[in-house]
């Protein structure tokens, strides 16, 4: 089994929700700036030993004027009694404590935050899915097919599923992603996450807030794959270690990031320019990472039919599932007729996929002893970097990140010690590439 270290960094806040809700009336506090979740083991005796249990109950049962229990506390000089489990910085710039909203909790495990090893290898799964309709035409048709005879999205959804499944269930099945690390309490915060409308309809009041895994957060997991057991429509998941997966996450975005900007431009409210520029950054960003990297989103906010399996069907397709999707006819030509974002109009869960470099540090170097390097005859023992780097070290000089010839595609782990051949020498017999042997 092939295990290959996985780094995660989080482009924009990242929530992945464990089913827990809280509201404002009894269950957290809130400022402009900070979101504090009550202790009620430590509440209900405090409030049971002031004789005011009974009173506190009636006040919280009227939540439609009694929403901000922070004014019971204080108008009962309570207030710096309360304990909190958490206390976690909130994302807002206009932001009313008073308001009802809810809270959406985020998955952690032993009081931390983290990402399952389910939820991104859901995701991973789905993106492959997708990069097989669109390279596929017998499975493209099918699935059209199956869309234009069916009369309920859930129906579609449940066969499209069985479908993937079918399809994916021996790949994945050797195909493994571990949880990852625990994140620390100083990259978690609270996010506002408000419906933006994209065609003039205005709404007050915000959708709710978000626990969210921070912006700028690295994460680390790792990936197994079973490379002798992958079926053979899937080997290009071997190629360079996680380079064929990311491969196929970035055509699968950039797919869906054109789908997405061709729907906002409809749009004339600023809002729908300011998110096309941040999906037109992160193209960019595809397009300079040449494969050594992966674009994706994770968690809340990614629709699963709309966001990864829609943009590759056809017209046809597409408009019978907005159908569905939306009910109002006019919403249905507007479509997407709104957009949940964050308080800085950002789009929930965009993650950078990337394997960690290797510090020069681990690798215990073998001595090349070499006087006049050769092109096409010296050999030495070097270690991989990358798919197109490699270090080496000639008579105890370290020589990093060298251009790297992997004509064959060898599989190599990062660190990894290979043979290779000078293949490019200056005339100050400084070597500029290699090839793997």
């Amino acid at each position: 089994m092939n295990k290959q270290p996985l780094v995660l960094n989080v482009y924009s806040p990242l929530h992945i929700g464990n089913g827990i809700k809280l509201t404002s009336v009894g269950e957290y506090v809130s400022t402009n700036q900070t979101v504090r979740v009550i202790d009620q083991e430590q509440l209900m005796p405090l409030l049971n030993s002031m004789g005011i249990y009974d009173e506190y109950i009636e006040y919280i049962l009227n939540y439609a004027e009694n929403s901000h229990v922070w004014d019971f506390f204080t108008s009962r000089g309570i207030e710096k009694e309360i304990k909190y489990t958490r206390e976690m910085s909130l994302n807002a710039k206009l932001f009313n404590p008073q308001s009802n909203n809810i809270l959406e909790l985020a998955i952690e495990t032993g009081r931390k935050k983290y990402i399952p090893g389910s939820s991104l290898k859901g995701a991973l799964r789905t993106m492959i899915f997708a990069h097989c309709i669109a390279g596929t035409p017998e499975l493209k048709t099918r699935i059209e097919n199956l869309i234009a005879v069916k009369d309920r999205l859930y129906d579609i959804k449940n066969n499209v599923e069985k479908i993937e499944n079918d399809l994916l269930k021996d790949l994945f099945h050797y195909f493994r992603v571990e949880d990852s690390e625990p994140v620390g309490d100083e990259h978690v915060g609270v996010e506002v996450a408000k419906r933006v409308h994209f065609f003039g309809v205005k709404t007050e009041g915000l959708d709710n807030l978000r626990e969210c895994i921070c912006r700028d957060s690295v994460i680390k997991t790792n990936i197994s794959i079973v490379e002798e057991k992958i079926p053979v429509e899937f080997n290009y998941l071997k190629k360079q270690g996680l380079i064929g997966l990311f491969q196929v996450i970035n055509r699968v975005t950039e797919n869906n990031i054109d789908f997405e900007i061709n729907l906002l431009k409809a749009s004339a409210e600023p809002v729908a320019r300011e998110v096309t520029m941040a999906l037109s950054g992160i193209k960019s960003q595809i397009a300079s990472a040449k494969g050594q990297c992966a674009f994706m989103r994770l968690g809340k906010g990614k629709t699963y039919l709309y966001q990864v399996i829609l943009p590759f069907l056809s017209a046809n397709s597409q408009k019978k599932i907005i159908s569905f999707m939306v009910k109002d006819e006019e919403s249905r030509f507007n479509f997407p007729h709104t957009r949940v974002l964050t308080d800085d109009n950002q789009m929930f869960g965009w993650v950078k996929l990337s394997i960690p470099a290797v510090s020069l540090e681990e690798i215990r170097f073998y001595n090349n002893l070499v006087d006049n390097p050769e092109k096409g005859v010296t050999r030495l023992k070097a270690y991989f970097l990358e798919a197109k780097k490699a270090c080496f070290m000639i008579n105890g000089i370290v020589y990093n990140e060298i251009q790297l010839v992997n004509q064959f595609q060898k599989v190599c782990k990062i660190g990894e010690e290979i043979e290779v051949t000078v293949q490019q020498v200056t005339r100050e017999g400084k070597i500029n590439q290699v090839k793997i042997d």
